[in-house]
């Protein structure tokens, strides 16, 4: 493998409502967001970006986030931003959607069961200290880095 030159990794930063106006709508946007209303009120959100699918070679979106107010859920808040993220990715030249919720079980997984095709996958997520030792690691032989891999409970740590 030929090395990569590694810069400064960036540590989390603070997050908040200017985090979100920033990465959502300021220039290069790292994805989309729609929002659901009732009443003039903000009552969900659904973030998506645009993804790949390489097997298929097909362009399309995956959903980041999804958030219904608790005292809203149950009212097809759900559908309408799962609609509405896949028309607005279908007029991106998107072909597909892809997301997930935490329960398979839960309301949210069980509407996605309904309508989409559902996998038991390993899906998994290394930030914090851990992503950084992982970054480090880069370069190295398989040997160095099943060596130095840092242990799960660093990706609790910043």
């Amino acid at each position: 493998m030929s090395r990569v030159r590694r810069g400064a990794i960036p540590v989390a930063r603070k997050y908040g409502a200017d985090t979100i106006l920033a990465d959502a709508f300021g220039p290069g946007a790292a994805y989309s967001l729609l929002v659901a209303e009732r009443a003039e009120q903000l009552v969900g959100f659904l973030a998506w970006g645009p993804t790949y699918d390489l097997n298929h070679g097909m362009r399309g979106g995956a959903v980041c986030g999804l958030f219904v107010v608790p005292s809203m859920r149950g009212h097809g808040i759900v559908l309408e931003l799962v609609a509405a993220a896949a028309a607005a990715v279908a007029e991106a030249g998107g072909v597909f959607l892809h997301g997930g919720a935490y329960e398979r079980s839960g309301p949210v997984g069980r509407v996605y069961e309904r309508i989409a095709i559902g996998f038991d996958s390993a899906e998994c997520f290394i930030g914090g200290r851990a992503f950084r030792s992982i970054v480090a690691l880069a370069g190295g032989s398989a040997r160095d880095i099943l060596r130095g891999l840092p242990d799960r409970s660093q990706n609790h740590e910043p």
